[in-house]
């Protein structure tokens, strides 16, 4: 059985690891896209063809966008429970209320 702070560390680590999941894949589909896009303009193809894909293909983004807003909610009502519950300090949330990113935090390092 959890404790309250072992449970506020592991929902943590787990939400930020499937709010980047999900980035992940918004980012990969994304690409497919373009390269679906681009395939059919350089290969001179109709209109027509691969248009359903396309289609299928803009669903799926639709549906990984909603899920990451989702888990954007999911993150405010863990935030708030949070603080409702004085776990603040073990969720590793900062002054503004939100959890440090390391994903984020490493990525602009690698960028500067």
């Amino acid at each position: 059985m959890l404790d309250k702070p072992t449970a506020a560390i592991r929902i943590r680590r787990e939400l930020q690891q499937s709010e980047r999941d999900l980035d992940v894949a918004l980012r990969s589909q994304a690409g497919l896209l373009q390269t679906l896009v681009t395939a059919r303009l350089d290969t001179d193809a109709s209109v027509a063809q691969g248009h359903a894909s396309l289609v299928r293909l803009g669903k799926s983004i639709d549906a990984l966008l909603s899920a990451r807003g989702n888990v954007a909610r999911v993150h405010g009502e863990m935030l708030e429970l949070a603080r409702h519950e004085q776990l603040g300090e073990q969720m590793g949330v900062d002054e503004d209320g939100c959890p440090e990113n390391p994903y984020r935090t490493a990525e602009l390092e690698h960028v500067a």
